[in-house]
């Protein structure tokens, strides 16, 4: 991801010069992440031709203008074989979302978002019609949600279908958090090997793990309807 200043951590390296027009800044950036991802593959005598899966914007820039101008170079980057897919990160406002999907050339294709009631979950920019096509990640959906993890219709899932509650929090999340046409794919941040197989034995299932009801029950214990 490119991290704007107002997001780094200033007290370590930071991979551009902040004094560098934004443009310059998003692509010292990028190649500083290309270089850690494919030390082998950037060397001189390499034949293969290194890219990186997806790249984010951390966080929207402190304008739109300056938001575009940063996007602009992630389009570039997709455009030159270097990026399969773009999108960003901690967007909160739908406004800043829609003004973006509005302006880009190449659509983002990626929102990763923290999944909190503070945000309202995220249910408004998950019904925006922009939001069709592209794949939503949501990141503290265990951490930021103790009380779903703990609530009935998440204990009764988990104890029929013989799971814990992280794996059905996570399967309500890969099946689109009951949103129609939403894709989302499940953020797993674990250091613990047991957790890490959990998470994917869920996130790798077919659609259809839950029956619609049981979305329904999930639902209603987030979205309070």
């Amino acid at each position: 991801r490119f991290t704007p200043m107002s997001g780094q951590d200033q007290t370590g390296p930071i991979p551009y010069d902040p004094q560098e027009p934004v443009a310059s800044q998003v692509l010292s950036s990028f190649h500083q992440s290309l270089m850690n991802l494919h030390p082998a593959e950037t060397a001189p005598s390499s034949s293969s031709e290194p890219y990186i899966d997806s790249y984010l914007l951390h966080s929207p820039l402190n304008s739109l203008e300056a938001t575009l101008e940063a996007w602009r170079v992630l389009e570039g980057l997709v455009d030159r074989g270097l990026v399969r897919r773009i999108g960003l990160s901690n967007v909160y406002d739908p406004q800043i979302f829609k003004a973006l999907f509005s302006a880009a050339r190449i659509k983002p294709s990626i929102l990763q978002n923290r999944w909190h009631f503070s945000t309202g979950h995220d249910r408004e920019e998950g019904e925006e019609e922009e939001a069709r096509g592209i794949t939503y990640q949501p990141f503290w959906s265990l951490t930021g949600n103790p009380r779903l993890l703990v609530s009935p219709p998440v204990q009764d899932i988990a104890v029929r279908r013989k799971l814990t509650s992280a794996q059905v929090v996570y399967g309500f999340i890969k099946q689109g958090m009951g949103i129609p046409g939403l894709e989302a794919a499940v953020l797993c941040g674990t250091t613990d090997e047991t957790h890490m197989r959990e998470a994917v034995e869920v996130a790798s299932r077919a659609e259809g793990t839950w029956e619609e009801a049981e979305l329904e029950m999930v639902r209603k214990e987030v979205y309070g309807e």
